[in-house]
This record gives structure tokens, sequence and C-alpha cells, in this order.
């Protein structure tokens, strides 16, 4: 009969385990084994295992506070608390753990929600013109003219957070990003939507190359409705805009298509400068005029 004996290596990457053979109660000399398993460090929601606290799987650890997942509350105050007054400072997830994720433990602060949308906004008009050279592109006869408009979608998600960034470190890169926030196309009228952003572990895996629009299964979180899609290297999902309602998304596509009709309407400008007349850009007016 054997006793298991377990060594923890603080570095966190192995466990030692030490396997003595016992005779009758005595340990039998020269039968000492020893062999070594790989061990994770962290668990649920991206957060480090704190087994020496209240047991195996009792306890977790983030950068600001701690969590006890038979309670399913953290153990101090939400250093975010004054921007929820109507939850409990202790309260995690919003109590929907299914739903949201804080490997954190903290609050994303207003900075680095401006900077997320900032580079979602500026993907999509990127998208918009892209989408407006493709239009007009395929209306230009090969006589007019050999200028081909090709604008490539390429922003790079700008989130510099030092104090966290040891924390990031260990959790590979992958401290997901969700809130609520409004935005606008036209600067005029503001637009609900959901953002959520899981960083890569470089630059090149936060910039985004391709904007879609989507219907379905959202998914990093599967809840079903109309959303945007950003990726980019490898087709990496980097984030989504998701709107909880139809007429959220019917205003971001109406503000989009005309954002887009604009820049039609530029580049027609711009093209009949170049050859004489207003020959392209009466013809698209016309066209958007008669679509309304």
């Amino acid at each position: 009969m054997g006793c298991l004996k377990i060594k923890y290596d603080p570095v966190g990457k192995t466990l030692a385990k030490k396997w003595k053979i016992f005779e009758r109660g005595l340990e039998k000399k020269g039968v000492t084994i020893f062999f070594y398993v790989k061990t994770y460090r962290y668990g649920f929601n991206g957060m480090e295992k704190d087994d020496e606290v209240k047991g195996q799987g009792n306890s977790y650890t983030t950068h600001f506070r701690q969590y006890d997942p038979r309670l399913g509350r953290w153990l101090s105050l939400d250093p975010a608390m004054k921007k929820h007054p109507n939850q409990s400072p202790y309260a995690a997830y919003n109590n929907n753990p299914l739903f949201y994720t804080d490997p954190l433990g903290d609050d994303p602060p207003e900075k680095e929600k401006k900077e997320i949308k900032k580079s979602f906004i500026n993907a999509i008009n990127q998208r918009v013109q892209q989408d407006a050279e493709k239009e007009f592109n395929s209306s230009i006869s090969s006589y007019e003219t050999d200028d081909d408009y090709s604008t490539e979608v390429n922003v790079k998600v700008g989130v510099e957070r030092k104090e966290i960034s040891k924390t990031v470190e260990l959790l590979g890169g992958a401290h997901e990003r969700k809130f609520e926030g409004e935005f606008s196309l036209d600067n005029e009228n503001d637009i609900k939507a959901e953002f959520f952003y899981v960083p890569g572990k470089d630059e090149n895996y936060n910039t985004i190359s391709n904007v879609s629009f989507m219907s379905g299964s959202e998914p990093f979180k599967g809840r079903s409705g109309e959303y945007v899609l950003f990726t980019g290297k490898n087709d990496r999902k980097i984030g989504t805009m998701f709107f909880s309602n139809n007429s959220d998304y019917e205003s971001f596509s109406n503000q989009f298509l005309d954002n887009k009709h604009k820049a039609v309407l530029k580049l027609a400008r711009d093209h009949d400068t170049k050859v004489g007349g207003t020959r392209n850009y009466d013809r698209w007016k016309a066209y958007y005029e008669s679509k309304k």
C-alpha cells in the first residue's frame, strides 16, 4: 500500500508528486518514486486559483480582489462601486456568471471603454469607405479613368493599461471586456449597443482587418440577434457590437447606408472634377433620391 505526498512548486508549472512505498506501516527504503504532472494556474473566468486558502476550487484571486465561487460573491468591495449604486459592491458578474466575465475583479475604466469604442467605430467607418469605393468603381467606364479606389480595413484596438500588464500576461492576454455604451455614425443620433472585446497576445492579433454584419448566434456569448463582428489576423474574432433590439440595429443600418451614400457622392464629385462636368455626381444623386 502506498502513501501519496505532494510537494507544491511555487513557480506553478509543475506539482512534484512523491510516492512512497510502505510495507506493514513501515516505509520501505529504496523505493521512493518521483514523477511530475503539468498543471494550469487558472480556472473559472480566467481567474487564478487560490486553493491554499479554502481548499481546491473554493477561492480565486484576481488583480483587484478575491472571489468565492461557493457564494458567488467577491470578498471585498468593488473598485468601481460608485458607478453601480443600484448593485451590491460584493455582487459578481451582475449576478449572471454565464454571460458576464470579470477576470480582473474590476470594471473597465472609462478611458478603456472610449478606446475600444473609438477603434470599433474607426473600423466601421473604413468599411463604409470600402463599400462606397466598390460601389463607385463598378459604375466607372474603363475609358474614363484608370483610378481604382481600394481602402482596406486596418485598425489597431489601442488599449493600454500598465497597472494590469503583468496580470494580462499571466492570463495569456485574454482579459475579456464587455460593457454597454452609445455611439453614433452621424454625430447626431446615438445608438445603444453592447461592446465585447477579447485582446490577443500582441499588436498584430489586435488589429481589425474585417468588419462583418451578422444575424444569428453571437460568437462569444451565443445570444441570438443582430451584431457587428470584428475579425483580424487568421480570422481571429476580436470583438462584437451587439444590438439588443431591432430598432437599434435599424438605426445603425440607416446611419451606415447614409454615410456610404455620402462617400459615393464625394467620390463622384472628385471624379467629375478630374474628367470635367457633373455626370457621375448627378447620376448617383438621382439614383439615391429615387430610393428614398
